[in-house]
């Protein structure tokens, strides 16, 4: 068998492992949508699309190879990468608005985004997400520590959270 088939045969066992586990997460009264049906969406995607990438590998026998990375795209893929970490690493410090912000901002400019545009996409993306969050939601957000704990309570408070 070749990796082809293996990986999305490991994917598939996990994710089912994954859904079993979330349909034995508690249900919530006060809440439409429970704790375990975002996860159950997802999983069933990965499920879906793993059974189709081996059913294509076994019966079609269609492999797709991969083109190389040239250094630009290796690039890119890196410095996602670290985008990535740092915002984990982050967002318990400055919290989820300052981090949001700054960090999609300065992404948008690596991927070539103008300036003006990346900063304005970077505030529109982080108010959108702050308002589906913290308002629709009802999600506790980081608020970060020190000052940038007091501007994301004024900021919050806005809101009325």
């Amino acid at each position: 068998m070749r990796s082809e088939t293996i990986i999305p045969i490991f994917f598939l066992s996990l994710a089912i492992y994954f859904l079993y586990l979330a349909f034995q997460l508690p249900s919530t009264p006060w809440v439409t949508v429970g704790p375990q049906v975002w996860p159950a969406i997802l999983l069933v995607g990965i499920i879906f699309s793993c059974v189709g990438i081996i059913y294509s590998n076994i019966v079609k026998k269609e492999y797709v190879i991969p083109e190389k990375i040239d250094r630009e795209r290796l690039i890119r893929l890196i410095g996602t990468s670290v985008f990535i970490f740092s915002y984990i690493a982050l967002i318990d410090i400055i919290g989820f608005i300052f981090d949001t912000l700054i960090l999609s901002s300065i992404y948008l400019y690596f991927m070539r985004v103008k300036l003006w545009v990346s900063v304005i996409l970077g505030i529109l993306f982080t108010i959108f997400a702050l308002l589906l969050f913290s308002v629709v939601l009802t999600a506790l957000l980081p608020r970060g520590q020190g000052i940038f704990y007091d501007l994301t309570s004024y900021i919050l408070s806005i809101f009325g959270r």
